[in-house]
């Protein structure tokens, strides 16, 4: 008491968890007090929180920390409102696919965030998303990483799913994964790597897809985007309003390359097995394009000035040619710059991209640019957005 008088020389009985517990602290106000603590487990640490009662009762506790476990892979897409987030979440031991809006000033709408996606045995990953005008369209990856398939799901600007379970968009053998997702005004084109002719004594993965239909309707699959010699993999989808333009990396020869294929509305692969990016003989890896209602531009990690990547990018028609005869720099500053991403805002192109430019290789950060329609670079060197003392990676730039 206030009178120095114990009032509970037993004291009181918080947490009895089976975990370790460690670190506590305690605040207090007129209606009670919280207590949180440090709850080690066998796979991950927490933040636990219970509240105290001025009689001394003790609330239940709960995860005070923002998710246990981890949140790999995400991505994200914009309803004309709210930015929307889909992320793979591992706090229920599984991952599964949780979603949370975040508003266009940067408030998180749903901070604990909402499970998207039922419980299921196989981890759900690799989510990425699009929007229709109306919905939007989450795919994802579910299974081992030998034998996943993909699925998709439905679900408004309110994250209520609009499908009454998950769909399967490809259940082929052994693994497809990394699955991209884009747009056209009509239908979706869902594009993916797929594992199912990766068997002895290859092992190759190919560029596969599908189109589905705004009622979330399978449509006839697309034959295979290419299947060329060694693998293929990281694809990225862009759409112009009518037909798809789908990048990737491509392995069939000794240097990794990037190419890309028209995939018309109805489904249609106009340039089998895909035309290269750019001329340049240097290792070329991670494309992501933009269209800007005229022309689309490319972008990707870059080996040519010596062993650390640098980002490059090009433009091209909807006929799928170049315009510049010379590829454009968007950074090439010392050190490495990787797993560009970017967004066409409506005025500009928006680059970003993990740099290691000022850590000597010890981690990176997270630079931006912008570029205009023709080919021109605004900031290349100045464009900081975070320079936290660890890791900032892969980050995704979405217009408002």
């Amino acid at each position: 008491s206030n009178q120095g008088e114990i009032l509970d020389p037993n004291g009181i009985s918080i947490s009895a968890s089976a975990a370790g517990a460690f670190g506590p602290r305690v605040a207090g106000g007129q209606s009670g007090s919280i207590a949180v603590w440090s709850s080690l487990n066998t796979s991950d640490s927490n933040v636990i929180a219970a509240g105290i009662a001025p009689s001394g009762a003790v609330s239940a506790e709960s995860v005070a920390s923002i998710s246990a476990q981890d949140q790999p892979t995400f991505a994200g897409a914009f309803d004309g409102t709210d930015l929307v987030v889909v992320w793979a979440d591992r706090r229920a031991g599984v991952y599964q696919i949780y979603g949370a809006r975040v508003s266009s000033r940067g408030v998180v709408l749903n901070p604990s965030g909402v499970c998207l996606a039922p419980a299921s045995a196989q981890d759900q990953t690799q989510p990425a998303m699009a929007w229709n005008g109306t919905h939007f369209l989450v795919v994802w990856a579910e299974g081992s990483p030998s034998a996943s398939d993909i699925k998709g799901l439905r679900i408004d600007s309110n994250l209520t799913p609009l499908d009454p379970a998950p769909f399967g968009i490809c259940s082929a053998e052994l693994a497809q994964n990394s699955p991209t997702v884009a747009w056209n005004g009509a239908d979706y084109l869902v594009v993916w790597v797929d594992g199912r002719s990766a068997v002895a004594p290859d092992y190759y993965t190919d560029i596969w897809g599908a189109r589905i239909s705004p009622e979330g309707g399978l449509m006839p699959i697309v034959s295979a985007i290419c299947s060329a010699d060694n693998n293929q993999s990281a694809p990225s989808v862009v759409s112009d309003g009518q037909d798809f333009l789908a990048f990737w990396e491509d392995h069939r020869a000794v240097t990794p390359d990037v190419y890309c294929t028209k995939i018309t509305a109805a489904g249609v692969v106009m340039n089998q097995n895909g035309l290269p990016v750019s001329p340049s003989p240097s290792a070329k890896t991670a494309p992501k394009a933009a269209f800007d209602g005229t022309n689309y531009t490319v972008v990707w990690s870059d080996n040519r000035n010596g062993s650390a990547n640098n980002v490059f990018g090009t433009r091209m028609s909807r006929a799928v040619q170049r315009i510049d005869s010379t590829d454009i720099p968007i950074c090439a500053q010392q050190y490495e710059q990787a797993s560009p991403s970017i967004a066409w805002t409506g005025q500009d192109y928006f680059v970003a991209w993990q740099d290691y430019r000022d850590s000597v290789n010890t981690h990176s950060d997270i630079y931006v640019a912008r570029g205009g329609t023709d080919g021109t670079v605004t900031d290349p060197n100045s464009g900081l957005v975070s320079g936290g003392e660890h890791a900032e990676l892969a980050p995704s730039v979405i217009a408002a």
